[in-house]
């Protein structure tokens, strides 16, 4: 008898076995013997979030999407400070539709891989293509739930400041919206769409006309064969009330670069 429970136990499988095992099976996609070899895996170690990201994956395939989302949330709450265990979620949650987790697990991932640049532009990516469909539905307050978040956790990054700014724009929040514009344009100063956007409620933002007016110069001096500048330049002046004479000048530099109704509409 006691040599048969020798026996016994020595037959099962230690963590390693099963958990590779498992992987393996995943691999070669015989998800029934997967979801058997994970399972007694995490039974042998419940805290192992490796394992728990695993069977996410393997219940996503089996399509029961119940247990996958649990084993997905367990194996991101035991594995907050496994890179490996970040970067696995991020495909699993974009795989799943989960742009947003997605994105929060890429950008975890990020903080523990500094020098990863493709995975900061695939946190970035991840955090635009979860805020867009939202803006487009002029789903403002819900897009900057998502994007004031988003622009602190990937700082510096000129996409997600200019999504923020038109959301807050849409919210007529005007004077934080002038302040995503503005970071917008210190992170990235050739690209024209931040300006334009500033231009559109200079009414608006008068104790900021000075800082806005000094951004249309620099972007005028910098461009001076577009006509964007001279405009931006002269509506700027006209609500601060400014040089007349400067301001026409300005308005003829424009019309004589670009004389289309485009440009007088902006």
């Amino acid at each position: 008898m006691v040599l048969a429970l020798f026996l016994l136990l020595a037959a099962d499988p230690t963590f390693d076995e099963a958990f590779r095992a498992g992987l393996l099976a995943l691999q070669r996609n015989d998800l029934p013997a997967a979801e058997q070899n994970l399972a007694t895996a995490s039974r042998l170690a419940p805290g192992n979030a490796r394992v728990w990201v695993a069977l996410a994956r393997t219940y996503w395939k089996l399509d029961r999407g119940r247990e996958a989302a649990r084993a997905a949330e367990r194996a991101g709450s035991l594995g907050k400070s496994d890179a490996a265990v970040l970067s696995s979620l991020s495909i699993f949650y974009a795989d799943a539709g989960e742009p947003l987790k997605a994105a929060d697990a890429e950008a975890a991932y990020c903080v523990l891989t500094p020098g990863d640049a493709r995975a900061r532009e695939r946190a970035e990516a991840l955090y635009f293509q979860a805020a867009q469909p939202l803006l487009e539905q002029q789903h403002f307050a819900e897009a900057i739930d998502v994007l004031k978040p988003a622009a602190a956790r990937i700082a510096g990054s000129a996409q997600l400041e200019l999504a923020l700014g038109v959301a807050y724009y849409g919210m007529r929040r005007f004077d934080d919206a002038a302040s995503a514009f503005l970071r917008t344009i210190a992170i990235a100063p050739e690209v024209e769409r931040p300006y334009v956007f500033l231009g559109r409620f200079l009414g608006q933002i008068p104790a900021r006309l000075p800082e806005v007016t000094d951004r249309f110069v620099a972007y005028e001096k910098a461009h001076p064969q577009s006509a964007v500048g001279y405009l931006l330049h002269a509506k700027a002046l006209n609500v601060q009330s400014g040089d007349a004479d400067t301001t026409r000048a300005l308005l003829a530099k424009a019309l004589a670069i670009d004389d289309r109704e485009r440009l007088v509409a902006d």
